[in-house]
């Protein structure tokens, strides 16, 4: 088992930035978005094939430990993906905060339900 930390970026730069992730052997690629309407940000992640984006999962609000890869079925993916901080779970995020106080960690053999 091995786990990875990937930072949030800084969405007060832009609403909705793409990051790629090396996530095993594959690059995922990481659309967040925040929105100014809910006062939270949505995760969408694809895969390139040939200039063709095939999403693994759209729009999915970040939360505080909760699996994000529960909603991923793609025989593709493997692992578990999660939106952490290491601050208090009362503690919620803002756009300034969001790249600052949380991260995404990945475990490449974490086996979970999907929805």
């Amino acid at each position: 088992m091995t786990l990875y930390i990937y930072k949030i970026p800084d969405l007060t730069e832009s609403p909705h930035q793409t990051v790629p992730y090396e996530l095993g052997t594959e690059t995922y690629f990481f659309e967040f978005y925040w929105s100014a309407r809910h006062e939270t940000s949505y995760l969408s992640i694809y895969l390139l094939d040939s200039d063709i984006k095939t999403y693994l999962c759209k729009n999915i609000a970040l939360i505080n430990m909760v699996e994000i890869s529960r909603y991923i079925i793609n025989d593709r993916w493997i692992g578990g993906l999660f939106l952490m901080s290491d601050k208090s779970f009362d503690d919620g995020y803002n756009m300034a905060t969001i790249s600052e106080d949380f991260y995404l960690l990945y475990n490449d053999t974490y086996v979970g339900k999907h929805v």
